[in-house]
């Protein structure tokens, strides 16, 4: 393929602005990636909770600080129609193990 006479390779996949785009436009590596992500990240709010942080600190380290949850839904609109119930599943997996290890409620999550 030809852009302004200089060769484009084809590729199977490719980063764009953080979402990771599959040549056929299923979001597989991308979940993975930011699944991966967003779970290693968790591991800090375990170890902050461990040592006694304010629940508001975790809290807010979880959703404000672009930690966890803003990773998780970053370019949401773009690629979350195309998720399978697995991969839908393995995101909110994510989600419900940091209100597990943060003893988030519904009304916790509304009121930040």
């Amino acid at each position: 393929m030809l852009l302004n006479y200089t060769v484009v390779d084809r590729v199977l996949t490719f980063k764009l602005l953080g979402v990771h785009v599959f040549n056929d436009l299923k979001w597989t590596e991308h979940v993975s990636a930011v699944t991966k992500k967003a779970s290693s990240r968790l591991h800090f709010i375990k170890q902050l909770n461990r040592v006694g942080c304010a629940e508001s600190d975790l809290l807010y380290f979880y959703i404000g600080l672009s930690v966890v949850r803003p990773i998780s839904e970053y370019g949401c609109p773009v690629w979350h129609t195309g998720l399978t119930a697995t991969q839908s599943d393995a995101l909110e997996s994510v989600h419900i193990y940091a209100s597990y290890t943060l003893k988030i409620t519904a009304a916790t999550t509304k009121s930040v």
